[in-house]
């Protein structure tokens, strides 16, 4: 379950970065 938590937090992180 962390792990697609932390999927979510990654997407968000790359998609502020983008």
């Amino acid at each position: 379950i962390v792990d697609e938590y932390n999927d979510l937090l990654t997407s968000q992180l790359e998609n502020q970065r983008k």
